[in-house]
């Protein structure tokens, strides 16, 4: 199901979902992709009406330039919620959603995906990263979660997930990762990476990244690879 929804950030409710709005639901099979021929009225509408809003007035006609009804004729050109005016201050969707609805060519989803350079992503060698002959979980194959020689992967990556549970508890910090499984690090095709939320991928990263930090510092795990990653994973403070 494709679905549109207007978020209100004017209030704080309990839940998330109570701010959100229903505008427009339409069945997957049922939209016609080429040329955007069932998304564009109804985004259409939405940006008129949002235009609207911006103005701060009642319109003298509908979206599509017909009449209005007669109540409606009664209040065109008066002022919208005693004067005030309201703006569209974001957009928000998965990079599938954004490359389909506003056209984009280089995205992180698509074959070719920078702007500045020719990378692109077809399943060829992974050419837009390569770690080579190094590339696996470093603190479970060292060990740092239990004995990978007795131990199964998924009892392993039990452990770093109770740990990392812990982690987010001491420091308060909210996320809604779930258990941590072998199919969501090794993957069929170009070995292990981790896929997650875009929000609980940096949690995750953040947590690995004091955790190898600290076994650095301590010299718990003698690896020439630790010192490296514990740089690198902290790189993205000086470059957001």
């Amino acid at each position: 199901v494709v679905a549109l929804f207007m978020r209100m950030p004017l209030f704080r409710p309990r839940s998330v979902r109570q701010g959100q709005f229903l505008l427009a639901a339409i069945q997957q099979d049922l939209v016609i992709e080429d040329g955007l021929r069932t998304l564009h009225p109804i985004l259409e509408h939405i940006t008129w009406s949002a235009n609207i809003a911006l103005e701060g007035t009642y319109p003298f006609t509908r979206y599509d330039g017909g009449p209005l009804t007669a109540s409606k004729q009664k209040v065109a050109g008066t002022p919208l919620a005693a004067g005030r005016r309201f703006c569209c201050s974001e957009i928000k969707g998965d990079w599938k959603w954004l490359e389909k609805v506003l056209r984009l060519l280089p995205t992180p989803v698509s074959k070719k995906l920078c702007y500045m350079c020719d990378a692109c992503s077809d399943d060829s060698a992974m050419k837009y990263y390569d770690t080579g002959d190094a590339q696996q979980m470093a603190l479970v194959s060292l060990g740092y979660f239990g004995d990978p020689a007795i131990l199964e992967t998924q009892q392993l990556l039990d452990v770093a997930f109770s740990r990392f549970k812990e982690w987010r508890l001491r420091h308060r910090i909210p996320c809604s990762q779930k258990r941590f499984n072998v199919g969501l690090i090794i993957k069929k095709q170009h070995g292990h990476y981790m896929t997650a939320k875009a929000y609980n991928g940096r949690v995750i990263l953040e947590w690995l990244s004091d955790v190898t930090r600290e076994v650095v510092q301590e010299g718990r795990l003698q690896d020439p690879r630790l010192p490296l990653l514990a740089v690198a994973m902290k790189l993205r403070e000086q470059y957001p």
